[in-house]
């Protein structure tokens, strides 16, 4: 059967099954206008007239379409280049007709789909990557959820406006007045045990006919899969073996999934599920349910019913951890449209994030982006109504429909596969059947594109991949080079061969070696450099090689700290964390607040008054250590210009980059500096000291500036004592420093496929683990930082340190070529400062060096 004509066919399926998955509860239409699209550089000349690009969108429901509507004229409006022709489609017909137009060649440039059918419609060449236009710092803002959705075979087809989510809504009141215990977060979520117990302590209430109502009036179809596939996720099961997506037998009908479906057949024959139910109130209209296995889409109706006894519960834990569906519609660029870039415009216009809460304030979805989340913070965010839905989708909770384009086959086969168990029929037999049909359309499609392509044979030689590396201390040599033995130790196509350079003269040897066209394939280069070499033209992007799956399983600080221009240079290992550490016994008996988030940092006044404190004390000599026995450089930048930014102040206009002038040297700059001074005149830091351990040894000190690579002589040190304080809020906001040294492939690599698979086994969340184990660092992605839940997790030690990096309090050093003078000004201005110069003249000076430097080299454009 050719691949076309078997497409025609298992898509027509989907279209005949009700999607609910962003239908149902909204609220009315806002009244808010669509934001004005990005602006352009000012180098593009509109067209005499503007270029059409045709839209599809399914019709939805009413919200949707009204803020749809809204968006295409704001679109149309605010620019000249491109107008937008929307068409709105009727759902139940949808798929067939975008079927249809793709096999006659007649597909419009942009349309949304359900986001399962992306991996058919880019497997039968529908779809273009848009991966050339998403950025890397705008993949990082999105959930990684939406992520995952949309990206299939390594490549991002598709982006959303919204996720959605799927949890257990519950009756407050019949939930105490059964003694049930009401989780409150994914980390307290019911086991198995405590779930059926609950059900069955909840039928035993008079008002309650079946305590938990699972929506089956949606009928059989969609909602199936979506719905219910989790609950053999929670059990160890699923629809099909993800690990090669080629065979469902052994997997769909293995002992975990039979396991799974027997309790949902039990839930049944025990009275707590109606799988005949015909109406779609029973939970919030004849309150008959005290329990209700839904979507996102139900919370406007369930909270205008139920108000404050509404309460939103995770999905239990039935033995392999929480499982959740997630994934909703979708946009994607075909590979038809003859106007991308106008496609693209306008996509990317609706996905700003003030577009995205129009409309998910109208349909009730989770908002795409971490920057919309924020906007809603009062639903979403910590304590809000929907926060179980946050965690669930950025907590791993979440797991995409499968990710292959027989998921058409999947979706049918497992709703017949549930309509059998539920009215009483064998388990194991309606699963085997299900894999089987499963299996057989597979084989039908020859894999669909996932057979095991037959294994390259290695060269007779490995191929050399030189690896430059700074010195670093001792745990981080260790690391690096077990890590690259245990590389050449597991394949034969590579031989990594590493040579380490001396810390001081390690930037320097780079950049002779680049003049001399001698540098290696990869090498680590201190975060702010990067700018440099990548202006300099040392590097080369990183983009073909890093999938968006795994860009989104970094900190948003390393992906930020990785970008330039547009493009991803580097990644790296860990990152850095900037606070103070305090002595505890000291601060209690001088009667110090000591703050545990960074939602209750000091202010100013509280700082000063805390320094002013510890200082009484006789055992203090000076209260804040700020290791000025680190010598001035580049500690002085990362340790300090947080105090500007505090302030308000900055080293450098970032808006262009082009002037330092007016920030560095401005009025906030000045009382920020002003006020370091002022510590150093009143006794409360030492800008002569030469010891290292005033805080953890002698003791003479109560606090100590400094980051994370400290902690584990301080906690050896002082064991308890020891707390770790965010950064004060010194007016404007709290700020730290952040980034560390990364890899990046050089632009004259002759192997920068074995330059990547080296970087890439790096990156590895266990290589990473190897690494800051021992240097004490912040695994740079949230995968190794689970691995490390008691230090990092929401109760552990260096949490603040995370809190920092992903709350917007960590601020990237200036992202230009500059930067070299700009830490080299700054670190003479702080010297002079703290020495006891003008401190407006110091700053002027700087700020006056540093522009001269920029108009020197044409701006660095």
């Amino acid at each position: 059967m050719s691949k076309k004509r078997f497409l025609w066919i298992t898509l027509a399926l989907l279209a005949i099954l009700a999607m609910v998955i962003s239908a149902c509860g909204a609220t009315e239409p806002p009244t808010e206008q669509p934001t004005e699209p990005p602006a352009g550089d000012g180098g593009e000349v509109a067209p005499a007239e503007a270029v059409e690009v045709s839209v599809w969108m399914h019709a939805g429901q009413g919200s949707e379409r009204e803020v749809m509507v809204a968006m295409a004229e704001g679109f149309n409006s605010s620019q000249d280049a491109y107008v937008v022709d929307l068409i709105e489609l009727p759902d139940g017909s949808y798929t067939d007709q975008v079927n249809a137009a793709a096999l006659s060649g007649d597909l419009p440039c942009l349309l949304d789909f359900d986001g399962p059918l992306l991996y058919n419609f880019a497997w039968a060449g529908y779809l273009r990557s848009i991966g050339e236009y998403v950025d890397p710092n705008t993949i990082a803002d999105f959930l990684p959820s939406i992520i995952a959705q949309g990206t299939y075979d390594e490549k991002l087809y598709s982006l959303g406006q919204f996720d959605s989510g799927l949890a257990l809504y519950g009756n407050k009141s019949y939930l105490e007045a059964a003694g049930v215990r009401i989780p409150t977060s994914i980390d307290d979520a019911w086991t198995l045990e405590e779930f059926e117990d609950a059900l069955a302590k909840l039928k035993a209430l008079p008002e309650v006919e079946y305590p938990l109502d699972m929506h089956f009036n949606y009928g059989r179809g969609e909602w199936y899969t979506y719905g219910f596939s989790p609950i053999l996720q929670g059990f160890g099961g699923d629809l099909i073996d993800r690990e090669t997506y080629l065979k469902a037998g052994g997997t769909l009908d293995g002992p975990e999934s039979v396991e799974a479906m027997r309790h949902l057949q039990l839930w049944v024959e025990n009275g707590w599920v109606n799988p005949g139910q015909t109406t779609d109130d029973d939970f919030y209209g004849s309150k008959t349910a005290a329990l209700v296995w839904v979507g996102h889409w139900m919370y406007n109706t369930h909270k205008n019913e139920l108000g404050d006894d509404l309460v939103l519960i995770p999905v239990p834990d039935f033995g392999a951890g929480p499982a959740t569906g997630m994934g909703s519609w979708n946009w994607g660029i075909t590979s038809s449209c003859e106007t991308p870039d106008g496609a693209w415009a306008f996509l990317e216009y609706m996905i700003q994030s003030e577009n995205i809460v129009l409309m998910t304030d109208g349909n009730g979805a989770i908002p795409a982006r971490k920057s919309a989340l924020e906007l809603r913070s009062e639903l979403f965010g910590a304590g809000g109504d929907l926060e179980i839905f946050i965690q669930q989708l950025e907590g791993g909770v979440a797991i995409p429909r499968p990710i292959t384009p027989a998921y058409a086959t999947i979706t049918n086969e497992f709703a017949f596969a549930v309509d059998t168990i539920v009215n009483g029929g064998d388990v194991k037999q309606a699963l085997t059947d299900a894999a089987v049909n499963i299996d057989m359309d597979i084989e039908d499609n020859d894999g669909y594109g996932f057979g095991a392509p037959e294994a390259l044979a290695p060269p007779a030689e490995p191929i050399n991949v030189q690896v430059w590396i700074h010195a670093g201390q001792g745990s981080e040599r260790e690391a690096i080079n077990a890590s690259a033995a245990e590389f050449n130790s597991i394949q034969d196509f590579y031989e990594v061969e590493l040579v380490e350079l001396p810390d001081g003269s390690y930037t320097d040897q780079v950049n002779a070696a680049a003049l001399a066209g001698d540098l290696p394939c990869l090498l680590d280069f201190d975060g702010p450099l990067l700018y440099n070499f990548a202006w300099s033209g040392y590097l080369r992007p990183l983009d073909e090689y890093v999938s968006p799956v795994l860009l989104n399983d970094f900190l948003p600080s390393i992906v930020a700290q990785g970008a330039y221009k547009g493009e991803l240079y580097s990644l790296g290992q860990f990152d850095s964390g900037l606070a103070i550490y305090g002595n505890k016994a000291y601060l209690d008996a001088a009667g110090v607040r000591i703050p545990t988030s960074i939602a209750d940092a000091w202010t100013l006044e509280e700082f000063e008054d805390a320094l002013a404190k510890l200082k009484a004390l006789p055992e203090v000599e000076y209260p804040l250590d700020m290791h000025f026995n680190y010598g001035r450089g580049e500690w002085y930048t990362y340790g300090f210009s947080p105090i500007l930014q505090g302030f308000g102040g900055d080293l450098i206009d970032r808006s262009d980059y082009q002037l330092a002038t007016g920030t560095l040297d401005g009025p906030e700059s000045l009382a920020a500096m002003e006020a370091l001074q002022r510590w150093v005149d009143s006794g409360w830091v030492n800008p002569g000291q030469t010891t290292d351990d005033d805080f953890y040894g002698s003791k003479t000190a109560a606090l100590v500036w400094v980051g994370h690579w400290m902690y584990n002589t301080h906690k050896d040190e002082l064991g308890d004592d020891l707390v770790l304080i965010p950064m004060p809020d010194f007016g404007a906001a709290p700020a730290t420093g952040m980034g560390s040294w990364n890899w990046g492939i050089t632009s004259s690599c002759e192997t920068p496929d074995g330059a990547w698979a080296f970087l890439e086994f790096l990156l590895r969340p266990e290589e990473i683990i190897r690494m800051t184990d021992g240097n004490g660092a912040i695994p740079a992605r949230k995968s190794a930082l689970a691995l490390r839940e008691d230090l990092f997790g929401k109760d552990g030690a260096l949490n603040i340190f995370i809190q920092q990096l992903e709350s917007g309090v960590a601020v990237p050093r200036p992202i230009t070529p500059a930067y070299a003078t700009i830490t080299n000004e700054f670190a003479f201005a702080v010297d002079t400062i703290v020495n006891g110069g003008d401190v407006q003249q110091a700053l002027t000076d700087a700020a006056s060096n540093i522009d001269q430097d920029i108009a020197d080299n044409d701006g660095y454009k």
